[in-house]
C-alpha cells in the first residue's frame, strides 16, 4: 500500500490586520498516494510566523485561517 504525500507549500506573504504587518504563512499539503480521479490534494496545516504573538495578544481569530495544532 503507497502512502499519502505531505509536502511543504512555499511560503505566501500576507499583510495582517492582527500582526499589524507582513506575516509570512507556510501551508502542509497532503497529495493522494495514487491518483483517484478528481480527488484534490489537503491543506491539512497553517503556520504563520506571528501566530504567537497573536496568542498573547488575545486574538485567536486569525483572518487567514491559521491553526495552531
Amino acid at each position: 500500500m503507497e502512502t499519502d504525500e505531505r509536502v511543504q507549500q512555499d511560503q505566501q506573504s500576507y499583510t495582517c490586520v492582527h500582526a499589524g504587518g507582513e506575516v509570512q504563512i507556510k501551508s502542509t499539503v497532503v497529495y493522494p498516494a495514487r491518483p483517484f480521479g478528481s480527488i484534490p490534494p489537503r491543506l491539512v496545516r497553517r503556520e504563520c510566523d506571528h501566530l504567537v504573538d497573536c496568542h498573547l495578544l488575545d486574538k485567536s481569530a486569525c483572518p487567514m485561517g491559521v491553526m495552531s495544532i
